[in-house]
């Protein structure tokens, strides 16, 4: 996780997270960043965006393979299929008592396994990460960090990252959603935000 400072791109502050894979020598093979271009301004995203026919289906994943430990391999995919099911029960098996989730673009942070479980059951509809249609795309990370890159089919969010933090039992003691809110209305925002009030 880094910040771009305002002046950098554009006017604005943007928070960039990178999925970054490194080689048996420590050098980086693969970076992809994901971010959301409402910090830089929709409009001035929209002017400098490439046309969506023009963007690779492949991220060069399959280059690099899975190379995530095991223990994050699980929590990832057990989590995104929970999710892609719409079962909350399961996923929140996953998280710690004391679990922080965080969507970034939805400026949305909830703490509690409870009160997790709660507004994911809310928001299940209108998560760009949940629903049929997602599927992981890359696992990266340790038993202590980490997380995955997924893709959407089924709304105006084609992509983005959800970062895990475990704890020493490799619970999930940290989510955080990135995705690009510019591909989202604001009734959308609006939304989350009246599930996050509701929980």
């Amino acid at each position: 996780m880094f910040t771009d400072t305002p002046g950098m791109f554009g006017p604005g502050q943007v928070r960039n997270f990178g999925a970054v894979n490194f080689d048996r020598h420590g050098r980086i093979e693969r970076w992809v960043d994901y971010w959301d271009a409402r910090q830089f301004g929709v409009a001035g995203w929209k002017k400098e965006q490439e046309p969506p026919a023009q963007w690779p289906a492949d991220f060069r994943e399959s280059t690099v393979g899975e190379t995530a430990s095991p223990l994050m391999r699980r929590v990832a995919t057990t989590l995104a299929t929970a999710l892609r099911a719409g079962d909350i029960p399961t996923a929140m098996k996953l998280f710690s008592t004391d679990a922080v989730y965080e969507d970034v673009p939805a400026h949305i942070q909830i703490t509690s396994q409870a009160s997790i479980h709660t507004f994911l059951t809310k928001a299940a509809s209108i998560l760009p990460y949940m629903g049929a249609g997602t599927a992981v795309r890359h696992v990266l990370g340790h038993d202590s960090g980490g997380g995955y890159e997924w893709a959407a089919t089924h709304g105006p969010v084609p992509r983005g990252i959800t970062t895990l933090e475990l704890d020493a039992w490799g619970g999930i003691e940290r989510l955080t959603a990135v995705w690009n809110g510019a591909y989202a209305d604001t009734a959308l925002f609006t939304a989350l935000a009246q599930k996050a009030i509701e929980h």
